[in-house]
């Protein structure tokens, strides 16, 4: 469409020729987005003529900072983390112990001393509302250890140190029948600690442990 008749946006008038001055001369140009290695800079630009550079608008004002996102300004910075490595090795296994094994082992020991609590009465129903608790803990922990929460090496440390004392209160104390041959309770009371000390040994060597607590 000719614009030959129309209202002149510089001088304010009317002309019949056309515009000095294009309508694309003076526009908005896009966000320009700088990659980085570690983040990524997005900076409000305009570009005032075809001759001219482009020139950054950048504000003062105060630093914001939300997860991953930081506002400074006009800069928005978006910080890009490292992808961390998959659970596997020994922790994963450490996972299904305290996620799985655990809580079917104490399922299976509870189903069998229901029966017994009229008789045995409160002690046995006071080491098993502890087993709950501490098999919760072990849950809890390994959730924590499977999503790389933060203090994750520690809950699982508690709860294994847990786990071991009251396996060895259970094997050394008549509260809890075990059904096991005479002798044979301080074996497994033995075993008990053992693995506590195993993992726990494993948890302060472990090169996987390292990255993830410094993750």
């Amino acid at each position: 469409m000719p614009h030959d008749i129309g209202p002149r946006a510089a001088r304010g008038g009317f002309s019949g020729e056309l515009f000095d001055l294009p309508l694309s001369a003076i526009r908005q140009g896009p966000p320009a987005v700088d990659l980085g290695t570690d983040s990524i800079t997005v900076m409000d630009q305009e570009q005032l003529r075809g001759d001219m550079p482009f020139r950054r608008r950048e504000s003062s004002g105060s630093r914001f900072s939300f997860g991953g996102i930081v506002l400074f300004g006009g800069i928005v910075v978006v910080r890009v983390g490292e992808r961390k490595p998959p659970m596997g090795g020994w922790l994963l296994v450490l996972c299904v112990l305290l996620l799985v094994w655990q809580p079917i082992s104490f399922g299976l020991a509870a189903s069998t001393m229901l029966d017994r609590l009229a008789a045995r009465g409160l002690p046995l129903a006071l080491i098993l509302l502890t087993r709950v608790m501490v098999v919760g803990f072990g849950i809890a922990a390994g959730l924590a250890l499977f999503a790389r929460r933060p203090g994750a090496v520690n809950l699982v440390k508690v709860s294994l140190i847990l786990t071991a004392a009251l396996d060895v209160f259970v094997y050394a104390t008549p509260y809890f029948p075990t059904n096991l041959p005479p002798g044979d309770a301080s074996l497994y009371a033995g075993a008990s600690i053992l693995y506590c000390v195993a993992w726990l040994a494993y948890l302060a060597r472990s090169k996987r442990v390292r990255e993830l607590n410094r993750g």
